[in-house]
């Protein structure tokens, strides 16, 4: 969370024609701006599917403008976080029959990279079903491995489902 700056939408004087009216297209060429001043326009809760990081476009356009700004100025070493073991305290505990992941242990697939023989033991059917739990947590369980992300690896994953209209319609991001 320490590598996000601060933008703010482009304020309405900014997002409107010489004449005054209001233009899309005048909303989508304007990048947002970066400010230190006040606070940031959502809290970032660590929690899965937090309203801002999952469901918000604004909060996503925030994200590529903070990542774009780093990668502008060099500074994308900001986002590196070394090594996250996402098992290090294990997968989780069997409740009877079912097995229960721990806490924190489940992690989003939005991008990922395995080799093939990381899925050795991917169930068709448990695909089907959760995609996320098993390739992130139920895999790893079976064949006694951890699993890391790794920080020095650097990508964006562009938006979730609920976000991606506000985005393609509200900004610029891709093209940029």
């Amino acid at each position: 969370v320490g590598a996000i700056r601060n933008f703010f939408q482009p304020p309405p004087e900014l997002q409107a024609t010489e004449d005054g009216r209001h233009s899309d297209k005048a909303w989508r060429q304007s990048q947002w701006i970066q400010s230190d001043e006040g606070l940031a326009m959502s809290a970032i809760l660590k929690q899965a599917q937090s309203q801002c990081v999952w469901a918000l476009w604004e909060c996503g356009a925030w994200m590529h403008e903070s990542f774009l700004s780093r990668l502008a100025d060099g500074s994308e070493c900001a986002y590196d976080f070394g090594w996250h073991d996402f098992h290090a305290h294990g997968h989780g505990e069997y409740r009877g029959e079912r097995f229960v992941p721990l806490p924190y242990t489940r992690w989003s697939i939005n991008l990922i990279a395995f080799r093939m023989e990381d899925l050795a033991e991917a169930r068709a059917a448990d695909l089907a079903e959760d995609d996320e739990a098993e390739l992130s947590v139920m895999v790893h369980h079976r064949m006694g491995k951890r699993a890391c992300a790794i920080g020095h690896a650097l990508a964006a994953h562009f938006s979730y489902s609920k976000q991606e209209d506000g985005m393609l319609e509200n900004t610029d991001l891709l093209a940029r």
